[in-house]
């Protein structure tokens, strides 16, 4: 039994949420989408880790900003997954376990949330929609030892 990583906890609550399942399925993917990913899907990425610390040494708290992209064909699909992802994730606290890793979070909040449009690129692309949403986690982490 380990620690299981933030995001990786983002994508455990965002699969068993069967309002999300139900437009993407587990179509979630970390860093990037493989090229033959059918659409819907979500890609999410950890942007930053804010380690916290007292007078000597870590305090055992993190600050983890997550960005989250879902893409859809359709406008009306891309609006609707994110607030499916919103309502999902935004004030979640509790502890997440996925193959017997667990994490404790304080806290994940929404910080910014913003939509997208990409053209096709060439004669046989299609256009999609994508929403970019931000989260702020805050997470127990171990300790180093010394």
């Amino acid at each position: 039994m380990g620690v299981l990583m933030p995001e990786a906890a983002i994508r455990k609550l965002l699969v068993d949420d069967s309002d999300v399942a139900a437009i993407v399925g587990s179509n979630m993917f970390p860093q990037y989408a493989p090229q033959s990913a059918d659409f819907d899907y979500i890609v999410y990425n950890r942007i930053s880790s804010d380690h916290q610390h007292h007078f000597t040494a870590a305090s055992g708290l993190v600050e983890v900003t997550v960005q989250i992209d879902g893409y859809t064909r359709e406008y009306i699909t891309i609006k609707d997954l994110g607030d499916k992802m919103r309502l999902t994730l935004d004030g979640y606290y509790g502890i997440v376990t996925d193959s017997g890793d667990t994490i404790s979070i304080d806290v994940i909040r929404l910080i910014n949330h913003r939509d997208g449009f990409e053209r096709p690129q060439g004669a046989t692309d299609k256009a999609y929609h994508r929403i970019i949403q931000d989260y702020s986690m805050w997470c127990q982490e171990v300790v180093p030892a010394f």
